[in-house]
């Protein structure tokens, strides 16, 4: 004889005995035996009539083997979720399993659908959406995807397509990238309190690349607002050969909007760096917003 575990009993009270499919006695929890004979299976049921709750045990050569519902298989103290049935199509999580969450030591999770086979099919959308609010002036949840944090930088949120990222965003820019160029969307911010020249906006220059720069630049006086202006500059570079970025034409300038002329904007190099730089006219206090867009062109 051996006797079902106590947490078994624990569990379900009074409990229905199945043997081998036929229903065999109701015992109280205390008293729950079977015989571990090859081929024996056994039916536990808190729910007879309504089969709310079902394990079933099965032997082979004296192991005690389990399956919970069709979803949870193996050893007695070794069970493994092998699916989820759900009800009518929706597995709940209770409130109390807010979070879903891998093992640290766990290589790249992957949340997917298994493949389709069928020749000409279209495979299935994955949807992945925030909560509806459906009563009177409601607003529905924010979706939120983030990277991780790290000590240094927080990682990328990298968009793909066919497995092939084609938009990252980090916290300091966002960029396309294409099979043979990549459009970098930089937006730095600067203060200045001095007449001295600030470097506001930069972005590394790759060899074997054409680099169109374009720049809109924004300052405003701290503080109160009696200063300010609007500036656009743009720039054409090359670089090969493992030289450093060369100037194609000229700078060009757009026509600035601002209070004060001493104010300037200008695109420079130092390395292979492209830097957006600015200057006030005097020392009052400012703030200084640089946007950069970057076509870079690539040779491959």
């Amino acid at each position: 004889m051996t006797r079902v575990p106590s947490w078994v009993k624990d569990y379900f009270g009074p409990t229905a005995i199945w043997l081998n499919g036929v229903l065999s006695e109701i015992v109280p929890r205390e008293t729950i035996n079977f015989v571990t004979e090859d081929g024996i299976s056994l039916v536990l049921e808190d729910d007879v009539e309504n089969n709310v709750t079902r394990f079933v045990f099965g032997f082979d050569a004296g192991e005690l083997a389990i399956v919970l519902d069709g979803d949870v298989s193996g050893a007695f103290d070794a069970c493994v979720v092998e699916s989820i049935t759900g009800v009518a199509g929706v597995v709940a999580i209770a409130t109390t399993g807010a979070t879903m969450r891998w093992a640290a030591a766990t290589t790249s999770p992957t949340l997917t659908q298994a493949d389709l086979a069928t020749n000409g099919a279209t495979g299935q959308a994955l949807k992945i959406q925030a909560q509806n609010a459906t009563g009177t002036t409601s607003t529905g949840g924010a979706l939120n995807l983030s990277s991780g944090t790290g000590t240094s930088s927080a990682g990328a949120v990298n968009l793909q397509v066919g497995g092939t990222t084609r938009f990252e965003v980090t916290d300091t820019k966002t960029r396309w990238i294409g099979t043979r160029v990549r459009v970098h969307d930089i937006v730095s911010e600067g203060q200045t309190s001095s007449t001295s020249q600030t470097t506001t906006g930069t972005f590394t220059m790759a060899d074997e690349t054409l680099c169109t720069v374009d720049i809109i630049a924004v300052c405003a006086r701290r503080t109160n607002v009696t200063k300010g202006g609007r500036y656009k500059r743009s720039v054409v570079y090359r670089r090969t050969g493992g030289t450093g970025p060369q100037i194609v034409g000229s700078l060009e300038s757009g026509t600035d909007q601002e209070t004060n002329a001493g104010d300037d904007v200008t695109i420079d190099v130092n390395g292979n760096d492209i830097r957006g730089r600015v200057t006030a006219a005097d020392t009052d206090p400012r703030n200084w917003t640089v946007h950069m867009v970057v076509h870079e062109q690539l040779a491959t």
